[in-house]
């Protein structure tokens, strides 16, 4: 079974010798107010310093759970923050693409221009590397963005499920509402298990993935397994192609 104190252990101590390994100093992290931006900010803080994490709030224009980003960096104390938004570089984006507009640049131009404004930040600060905010099970399932919130230099919680992510969060002391907050893209108005839910037609939880994958149990048909199971298939190419650095245990 998941044991969260000595995964976190594992997660800080990859930190410490990765940053040390390479130089390293400065973290760049995205800070979105939900689970995983919450988290790898606390981690990071952690082990280098809240005076060597620098959080980049990125809102889209108006962004209505701004508030969540703004207490994460409060609660950690967090004294470099810079806030871009990427509101006008999206629209000059959708006006200059001559092509009809789709869901899918909705969702993942934003994702894929916020991690070009952390690597511009990253370049303006010394021995900075920018930290990858993902996990396994949304990575599995296709819900993060290729090349945008999927890229980084190294990514602490990659292989860490929706359920064990939450897990450290709490173990962290991290504010519950940001820990237990529902995943979703900021634009389609839906949340990812919605999506997923309707995508393969039965009421689909990362609590019940995150059961499956690790063997803790199985409340899914075997029609519905075969969804899941072609539905990581099909995004697979993502998470083989990007191998961002990462350390943990046998879990």
């Amino acid at each position: 079974m998941f044991n969260v104190k000595e995964e976190t252990s594992v997660i800080q101590d990859g930190i410490s010798r990765y940053f040390k390994d390479h130089g390293m100093t400065t973290a760049i992290v995205g800070i979105s107010g939900g689970k995983d931006s919450s988290v790898v900010a606390s981690l990071c803080c952690n082990v280098l310093g809240a005076h060597n994490v620098a959080g980049v709030m990125m809102p889209n224009g108006e962004q209505k759970d701004m508030a969540d980003s703004l207490e994460l960096v409060k609660f950690l104390n967090m004294k470099q923050t810079y806030t871009v938004n990427i509101g006008k570089m999206y629209s000059a984006m959708s006006d200059a693409v001559p092509m009809e507009m789709t869901d899918a640049f909705r969702t993942n131009a934003p994702a894929r221009l916020r991690m070009c404004v952390l690597y511009g930040i990253a370049n303006k600060i010394p021995h900075a590397l920018v930290m990858n905010t993902c996990n396994y099970s949304e990575d599995c399932l296709g819900y993060s963005t290729f090349y945008g919130d999927s890229a980084g230099d190294y990514a602490p919680i990659r292989m860490y499920t929706v359920t064990e992510v939450r897990a450290i969060g709490a173990y962290l002391g991290l504010p519950a509402h940001l820990v237990a907050k529902t995943p979703n893209d900021g634009m389609c108005g839906m949340s990812d298990e919605e999506k997923i839910s309707k995508e393969l037609g039965f009421p689909f939880t990362y609590e019940r993935f995150d059961e499956l994958v690790r063997g803790y149990g199985d409340t899914f048909t075997d029609d519905e397994k075969q969804k899941i199971t072609s539905k990581i298939a099909a995004n697979r190419y993502k998470t083989d192609i990007i191998q961002i650095p990462t350390e943990m245990s046998m879990i």
